[in-house]
């Protein structure tokens, strides 16, 4: 709540400089929510045994703010983050090194997101209300991960994080309520070019509010 709050002050400041200034410029402040998943990949185990994972599918929220400094033409900056994709990977026979001895484990993982960015998002208006939207732009995205295995009564984990810039490419449709208020949805891909996580698709709804 704090950064919306300061998000939309700095966002006031600039509408009245640009007042004053009399010139194009137009702020604002957005709140999305975002479903995000990740592509299928195949990870190889220390004995050579192969996973393959499914999707990971994420919600997410993101607060934005931007300016247009031409009517067709806008740069904003985004926070994004996500909750917990939790998935089960089945059950794996693991061999010992040293004994021999085999056991039966089941692996299960955890992992989330938090990015943050800035895009460049060009408009061409179809109607009185309706634009269509195009964005480039570059993100840092910060995975964590968590892998849990468990056999017989014995549960062990382990948890280490990747962050890496990536570029941002999307479309989308935006409706404009009137001046201040306006719908979004858009589609946009990343490659984060991380481990495990190199695409992300994103599908988000939200708002937009024009001061």
């Amino acid at each position: 709540m704090r950064k919306t709050l300061l998000l939309a002050g700095v966002a006031s400041l600039f509408a009245a400089q640009a007042q004053a200034a009399d010139f194009f410029f137009k702020p604002y402040v957005g709140l999305d929510y975002i479903h995000s998943w990740t592509d299928v990949e195949t990870e190889e185990l220390d004995d050579g045994t192969e996973i393959k994972d499914n999707k990971d599918h994420m919600n997410a929220g993101a607060v934005s703010v931007g300016a247009k400094f031409h009517p067709n033409f806008a740069v904003e900056a985004f926070y994004q983050q996500s909750d917990k994709a939790k998935k089960n990977l089945g059950n794996f026979v693991y061999v010992d090194d040293i004994s021999g001895d085999a056991y039966n484990v089941n692996l299960k993982t955890e992992v989330k997101y938090k990015a943050f960015g800035l895009d460049l998002v060009g408009s061409i208006p179809v109607s009185d209300k309706l634009e269509i939207l195009g964005t480039v732009g570059t993100g840092h995205y910060k995975v964590n991960y968590k892998v849990m295995a468990k056999s017989g009564g014995i549960s062990k984990s382990d948890s280490n994080s990747k962050s890496k810039w990536g570029i941002r490419i999307g479309a989308g449709l935006q409706y404009n309520f009137n001046e201040h208020i306006s719908a979004r949805m858009m589609l946009r891909n990343t490659n984060t070019r991380i481990e495990g996580f190199k695409n992300i698709t994103d599908i988000t709804a939200g708002v937009r509010y024009y001061f």
